[in-house]
């Protein structure tokens, strides 16, 4: 079986990226095709073998976008790439035309070891890292056209797609708080149908989906340490199938080292004040920099009310 997995990215790269990069040399049985303006200025030597730079600006991206799906984006932030997600499969259809899977993937995780957790892939059509709603930062679904055409079942995908509005069309339209309660997304009245929604109607009609909470992902300050050892990630001796910066990324002292991805340690934890190794020293030169960027991108927003990820560039 082979699975591609799409990581889509434009602006600078992040501090946390060598960390992603080095778990996905970590698991060599999958591609995974590194898609955006962030890439442009690496080499296929620059990354592990598994991975395939597909570089390209925003430009081509719309380009892309209009030809495969006859839709019209308007990129305004980069937060608005998450509502395409689901479109991947058909608007990289070329790309992966020799893959039985196609999946996604966010930047800021650390995969753990996936084979673990996608052993039984082949009975699902679609695979969730979350119980509650499609998981955003990592997906699989079966490449196959009627699963790649899925979110045109959406009665509200036009107007999202061809929208600048963020509309969390990828998971479900900002109704996490009900989906973890243990509502329904079919009888929440939200303001538009999402993915989650669309998967929930499929699935009355036959389509096979996994729906597991699998991934760690904090979403305020937590205790204790993440320990990512040999390819596997675990807290508190229970293994998940990756790591989520998430929340933690954004605050002034979690802080990342600054590891090329072939240099990260085969052993390292992950706590509330960032990610650290035993068998490596402190960088505080290369720390000291992030917590200041930190506080410089915090008066920023506070003087220009713009709540943007400086790391992404504006998309326009």
């Amino acid at each position: 079986m082979k699975i591609a997995i799409l990581a889509v990215y434009f602006g600078n790269l992040p501090p946390f990226a060598q960390l992603f990069l080095a778990s996905c040399g970590r698991n060599p049985d999958y591609d995974f095709l590194l898609i955006g303006d962030a890439w442009k200025g690496l080499m296929q030597s620059d990354v592990p073998v598994n991975c395939r730079l597909l570089p390209m600006g925003l430009g081509q991206l719309k380009e892309l976008v209009v030809c495969r799906t006859g839709f019209n984006p308007h990129f305004s932030s980069p937060y608005k790439l998450c509502d395409f997600k689901p479109a991947f499969g058909e608007i990289f259809q070329d790309e992966l035309t020799d893959y039985d899977y196609w999946g996604f993937t966010d930047i800021d995780l650390v995969l753990g070891d996936l084979q673990a957790f996608l052993s039984g892939l082949g009975e699902f059509d679609v695979f969730s890292t979350r119980k509650e709603f499609l998981s955003g930062p990592f997906f699989l679904m079966r490449n196959e056209e009627w699963i790649n055409h899925l979110y045109r079942n959406s009665k509200d995908v036009q107007m999202v797609l061809e929208s600048e509005q963020h509309y969390c069309f990828d998971e479900c339209n900002f109704a996490w708080v009900e989906l973890r309660d243990g509502r329904s997304i079919l009888e929440l009245d939200t303001h538009i149908e999402s993915m989650t929604e669309v998967l929930a109607k499929a699935m009355n009609d036959g389509l096979s989906a996994h729906f597991e909470t699998l991934s760690l992902e904090p979403r305020k300050a937590f205790d204790g340490r993440v320990e990512v050892a040999r390819g596997k990630v675990t807290k508190d001796g229970k293994e998940f199938i990756h790591y989520h910066h998430h929340w933690n990324k954004g605050q002034p002292f979690y802080t990342f080292p600054g590891w090329h991805w072939h240099s990260v340690p085969e052993r390292f934890e992950v706590t509330k004040y960032g990610v650290y190794s035993k068998d490596a020293s402190v960088d505080y030169s290369c720390r000291f920099a992030q917590v200041a960027n930190c506080y410089q991108r915090r008066f920023k927003k506070l003087f220009s009310g713009s709540g943007q990820d400086t790391n992404a560039s504006k998309i326009s």
